[in-house]
C-alpha cells in the first residue's frame, strides 16, 4: 500500500502563483466523503490506513514511507514512528525526516531532517492577547532552536551534516553513534543525513 492511496496525502495543487504551483502534500478531499469520517472519542486519531495520527495532547505525527515524524507539542515526549523516535526537549517544534530520493526512507541514500520551533522577525509586536499583529518587525528572522535527540531505525547513517539557512552544505557535521544523534547545538533547521541503503 503507498501513501497516495490515503485520501489525506493525496498531493494538490492549490493555486498558480505566476507560474508556479503551490502543491500541498497533505490535502482534504474536495467535495463528499466516500465514507463518513469517524468521530475521533479516544485521545488519538489515526487514519485508515495509520499514516497520520492526531493526539489531543497537540501532537501530529507523520508516518508514511517516505516522510516521517511530528509536529506540535513535542517537549518532554517520546515520539515513535517506524524509522524514527524523537525526544524533544523544545516545547512546541516540528521534527521530520523526508527522503530525498524517490524511494522510502529504509532505502534512501540522502534524507532531509527538519527542525522547527518559533520564529518571528526582529523587533515584531503582537497585541497584549496576541491575537492581532501590532508590528510585523523586521528582517534577521529570529528562530527558537529545536532541541532532540533523533534516533534512527532500519537506516544506516554515515554522516549528517548541518545544513545553511539556504541549503547549502557548510561542513558541520553533527556525531551520530548506532544511528542516534542530537540536534540544537548548530544553527541549523535543516540537516542532510548520508545513510547505506
Amino acid at each position: 500500500m503507498s501513501d497516495s492511496d490515503d485520501q489525506l496525502l493525496r498531493p494538490v495543487i492549490e493555486e498558480d502563483l505566476h507560474g508556479l504551483a503551490l502543491v500541498r502534500r497533505v490535502a482534504s478531499a474536495v467535495g463528499e466523503p466516500r465514507r463518513p469520517m469517524p468521530i475521533a472519542r479516544g485521545e488519538e486519531y489515526i487514519t485508515e490506513h495509520r499514516l497520520l495520527r492526531w493526539r489531543r495532547e497537540g501532537v501530529f505525527v507523520i508516518d508514511t514511507p517516505r516522510t516521517q515524524g511530528a509536529v506540535g507539542f513535542l517537549g518532554g515526549k517520546s515520539i515513535e514512528c517506524q524509522h524514527v523516535r524523537i525526544e524533544a526537549q523544545t516545547p512546541f517544534c516540528q521534527v521530520v525526516l523526508t527522503s530525498l530520493e524517490d524511494r522510502p526512507l529504509s532505502r534512501s541514500r540522502r534524507l532531509l531532517l527538519t527542525a522547527v520551533a518559533r520564529a518571528e522577525n526582529t523587533g515584531q509586536r503582537y497585541s497584549p492577547r496576541r491575537d492581532s499583529l501590532l508590528d510585523e518587525g523586521r528582517p534577521p528572522i529570529l528562530m527558537e532552536p529545536v532541541r532532540a535527540k533523533v534516533t534512527l531505525r532500519g537506516i544506516r547513517v554515515t554522516r549528517v551534516e548541518a545544513l545553511s539557512h539556504q541549503g547549502r552544505r557548510t561542513g558541520k557535521t553533527v556525531p551520530v553513534r548506532h544511528g542516534q544523534f542530537q540536534v540544537g547545538n548548530e544553527e541549523a533547521f535543516w540537516y542532510e543525513i548520508e545513510a547505506r541503503p
